[in-house]
């Protein structure tokens, strides 16, 4: 079934970047099909739905606020740096620089590593999942002048940080 589903997401991956004409659309496609396969991990029956339409609609938001002015290799960078920060045992910033548009920046910084499972996650329901390893990441993109910003909490789960926006 899974192979099924990346089968069927990876054509339409290659079809939203070939047809869109900004960075911004093509960032909120990716991320839509991205956030509906991660989506797809969890839940079951009538939760897996949900879970997949949440993931596609946060994928859409997230996707088309980062691709606003990015191409590939920036975010590509952006990620790197908040896969890196969330990797480091102590708090730091993670800087990162467009290699072709000099005015094109950003980091990723850990802002907060004891998440309070009552007033940091009300709706966290997946018992598999350890509140003391979760984190929140502020992730800042600087282009053309302006900047866009955005805090997300993470999770370690099975190995991998996962957004707690998907449990």
């Amino acid at each position: 079934m899974r192979l099924r589903s990346i089968m069927l997401v990876l054509p339409l991956v290659g079809l939203l970047t070939s047809c869109q004409t900004t960075n911004k659309e093509i960032g909120a496609g990716i991320g839509a099909v991205t956030g509906a396969a991660v989506g797809a991990f969890f839940g079951e029956g009538a939760g897996k739905a949900i879970a997949i339409g949440l993931g596609g609609f946060l994928g859409t938001v997230i996707g088309s606020s980062i691709g606003q002015g990015l191409d590939d290799e920036e975010v590509a960078l952006a990620n790197a740096a908040q896969s890196t920060v969330l990797s480091k045992p102590e708090a730091e910033k993670v800087n990162w620089t467009s290699p072709t548009r000099k005015t094109t920046h950003g980091y990723s910084e850990v802002t907060k590593k004891d998440i309070n499972e009552d007033e940091d996650l009300p709706a966290l329901r997946d018992p598999t999942v350890k509140i003391d390893n979760c984190r929140e990441v502020k992730s800042v993109v600087y282009t053309e002048g302006h900047h866009e910003s955005e805090t997300e909490i993470f999770c370690l789960k099975e190995g991998r940080w996962v957004s707690a926006s998907l449990f």
